[in-house]
């Protein structure tokens, strides 16, 4: 059975995961140049039992220090070896949330194995005494704990970076059985010091806590002014400004533009330290993915996988720069394999069900599941999914159910109150919505509600207080045109956006498989007559629909575009058939602010979308009866405040 000392429980790391909804902080890469080191005490053990597979788990290895103080010590021990068996093109190595949720005892070494689906394992301990660093390091097979090789490596802590890299060798070295001769890369090694304040911001990082964010960004600033051309400090620094801006997905209350400009400065810095440094490649990407420079975004982040195939977040944030892009079905294979590496990374799985729902795939969601449940994952990655799958089939009150559980145990974190609130929504129950702490309840609520002006006063707001991030433009332009403000929005088109294809570059949705929402335009052009205009976002929007199909997309989201697209043009019968496709799986729920939609007033006098309506209206209902509501009224439009 795995040993481990005191620390937090798998379900604590999730949490702590979890206070990011879509960017997960891991460690940063940094492998030490090798220096003169020495081995004491017991001599090495060499291999006793035939290798299987080429899969390995580095587990976090214990903190056996005096004072039981160094676990982050330890923990980057653990990392760096882990991050250097990952450059091993014949080696697939476990990623680091997944190896490390198994901190705590109770599981055996086979059922670790079988969890993470490795053939062997990587465990150890690390004890830090005074100036001295004692390194104790097993290869075992999970199948059975045969031993393969374990080793003791006593040395100064200016040498870690040597003891480190040496135990990554001497696995590499005995893996070479199988695997084929590799090799480590050297790189210049640092002060002890600076290596140690910089694991100690690492793990501040991780805290996904304001305080501690700052902390580390002060503590990081102090490293670089006295290690100038130590290159690591300046990627975790990069990542820190970022996530200290206001902004979606961070955690802090600066200016976005200031701070994503200075993120980018440290990024950069960095990569010229070290043109190779995976976390520096990364983070450019992801600011360039901020930017919506997508093609750079790509380039960068396959650099970093080139040089660190294990990079969670790299991986991550390519399958949303690709589905920014359109390219559905090459984001569901990224996070396939990212889901197979790393199988307990909650956006592993999380994102990988809402791309393959998108894409028609619901027998991937369902494999997801049944993975997560073989590997005892955390309660919450299972439910996810769940209600994921639940939702496709048009069970929301099961889903809605299923996710207020999940808030009970977990808070108020973003995974589980996005979705409860749009699909408390769809059955009209603004009134739940409204109390989830999301940026566009209050807005969607006051909307079913028909209180327009309260609804545009929030977006507006909205919008400026983000500096016009493009989820909350959405947001604006939607609610624009629900309530009809043609000349509003339009005025807002032009004053933000060139010509259609700019708008379709800016307002992409890089989380699910949806379009840019052509229909808000569309629909205030034909409501003023402007038909240039609206033939121009037709045939824009028809491209994008074009693309979408091509590249997997099989969802509500297209079929609503493809019926509103069609109705905009005439052709009802189209537009039906359309929109029949859409509840299929849903068994006719297509929500409650259909009704309202401009789709009504181009289509209401057809029998065959009254309905539809009808049925919508019977299957909202039902879902209602079952959380305990009383049948769906649609408000009356008020001007009010």
């Amino acid at each position: 059975v795995r040993t481990a000392g005191a620390s937090r429980t798998g379900e604590d790391q999730l949490r702590a995961v979890r206070r990011l909804d879509t960017i997960v902080i891991l460690g940063l890469v940094i492998i030490g140049g090798l220096l003169i080191w020495e081995r004491f005490t017991e001599a090495p053990t060499t291999q006793t039992a035939p290798l299987t597979g080429g899969t390995i788990a580095v587990l976090p290895f214990d903190d056996l220090s005096p004072l039981g103080d160094q676990r982050y010590f330890a923990d980057g021990v653990s990392e760096e070896i882990l991050n250097a068996l990952a450059t091993q093109s014949t080696l697939t190595v476990t990623g680091r949330t997944s190896s490390f949720m198994f901190r705590e005892g109770g599981r055996t070494l086979r059922e670790i194995g079988e969890a993470l689906g490795a053939s062997m394992l990587l465990e150890g301990s690390v004890r830090k005494q005074g100036e001295s660093v004692r390194i104790l390091a097993r290869l075992v097979r999970s199948v059975d704990g045969a031993m393969l090789w374990n080793e003791t490596f006593d040395g100064r802590l200016d040498d870690i970076f040597a003891v480190q890299e040496a135990v990554a060798q001497q696995v590499i070295n005995t893996l070479a059985v199988n695997l084929g001769k590799a090799r480590t890369e050297p790189a210049i090694a640092r002060p002890f010091d600076a290596y140690d304040r910089y694991l100690r911001a690492r793990e501040l990082v991780t805290l996904r806590e304001l305080p501690a964010m700052e902390e580390a960004e002060q503590l990081l600033y102090e490293i670089i002014e006295l290690n100038p051309d130590y290159a690591p400090p300046r990627a975790l620094l990069s990542l820190a400004t970022r996530l200290l801006a206001a902004s979606p997905g961070a955690i802090g209350r600066r200016p976005v533009n200031e701070s994503v400009k200075t993120a980018i400065e440290h990024a950069e810095s960095a990569l010229q330290l070290d043109p190779d440094l995976a976390d520096g490649h990364a983070l450019r990407g992801l600011l360039y993915l901020d930017q919506k420079q997508l093609l750079k975004a790509e380039v960068s982040l396959r650099r970093a996988l080139d040089t660190n195939p294990a990079h969670t977040n790299a991986r991550l944030w390519l399958s949303i720069c690709l589905t920014g892009k359109q390219r559905y079905l090459d984001a569901v294979r990224e996070l396939q394999l990212l889901f197979e590496r790393d199988p307990l990374f909650p956006p592993a799985a999380l994102n990988l069900s809402l791309i393959a729902v998108g894409t028609g795939q619901a027998d991937l969601v369902e494999q997801v599941i049944e993975r997560l449940t073989r590997a005892q994952a955390p309660q919450i990655s299972v439910q996810e999914s769940m209600t994921v799958l639940e939702r496709r089939r048009g069970d929301i009150a099961t889903a809605i159910q299923r996710l207020r559980k999940l808030q009970e145990s977990y808070g108020r974190i973003g995974p589980i109150i996005a979705p409860l609130t749009q699909m408390s929504l769809s059955i009209g129950d603004s009134a739940s919505a409204a109390q989830q702490p999301v940026p566009f309840a209050p807005i969607r609520s006051a909307l079913s509600e028909r209180r327009f002006d309260d609804a545009i006063d929030m977006a507006e707001n909205l919008v400026e207080a983000s500096q016009g991030f493009s989820a909350f433009q959405v947001e604006y332009l939607t609610t624009l045109a629900v309530a009809r403000r043609d000349q509003e929005l339009l005025a807002y088109y032009d004053d933000h956006f060139t010509d259609v294809d700019h708008f379709g570059r800016e307002l992409f949705w890089s989380f699910e498989v949806q379009l840019a929402p052509y229909w808000t335009i569309a629909y205030a052009f034909h409501r003023t007559g402007q038909l240039e205009q609206l033939q121009s976002v037709i045939e824009h929007w028809g491209r994008a629909i074009e693309t979408s199909r091509l590249n997997g997309a099989d969802n509500y989201d297209l079929y609503l575009n493809l019926a509103r697209w069609y109705a905009l043009q005439g052709d009802q019968s189209e537009a039906l058939a359309s929109l029949q496709r859409a509840g299929e799986s849903t068994r006719g729920l297509l929500g409650s602010d259909l009704a309202g939609d401009y789709l009504t007033e181009l289509m209401g006098t057809n029998s065959q979308y009254k309905a539809l309506l009808e049925k919508n209206a019977s299957r909202i209902d039902e879902e209602r009866a079952v959380l305990g509501l009383g049948p769906f009224v649609q408000a009356s439009a008020t001007q009010g405040k």
